[in-house]
C-alpha cells in the first residue's frame, strides 16, 4: 500500500521545479507516508523540515526510494535519521553502526 502512496505523490512531484515547491510536495508526500505507517512526528513544522532537510541531501527518486525502505525495514516510528540512512550513497557501513549501537 505504501509504494502507491510514493508513487501518486511522486506524480506531482515531477511537475514541481521550483525548490520551494519541492519542499510542499515533499511535505505532502511525507504526510502521506506517516498515515500509512503511523507514528507522524508531533512537532508543529516537523514534516516541513524534514523535507527542507531530504531535499538538500537526494533528488526526488533516491527520496522515494528510502521513504519505501523504511516502510519495509524500520521500526516504529520512523524518524529523519532512518530516511536519511537509507538513501542511496549515504547508507551508515554495518561496523560502524553496530558502534554507535554500543
Amino acid at each position: 500500500m505504501e509504494s502507491r502512496v510514493l508513487d501518486k505523490s511522486s506524480n506531482v512531484n515531477r511537475q514541481s521545479s521550483a525548490p520551494a515547491g519541492r519542499s510542499e510536495v515533499l511535505v505532502a508526500k511525507l504526510a502521506g507516508f506517516y498515515g500509512v505507517v503511523g507514528s507522524r512526528p508531533d512537532e508543529h513544522g516537523a514534516l516541513a523540515l524534514m523535507a527542507e532537510i531530504l531535499t538538500q541531501s537526494a533528488p526526488d527518486e533516491e527520496i522515494d526510494g528510502a521513504l519505501t525502505r523504511c516502510a519495509h525495514e524500520c521500526r516504529y516510528p520512523i524518524r529523519l535519521p532512518d530516511i536519511l540512512q537509507r538513501i542511496q550513497g549515504q547508507e551508515i557501513p554495518q561496523l560502524e553502526a553496530e558502534g554507535r549501537k554500543a
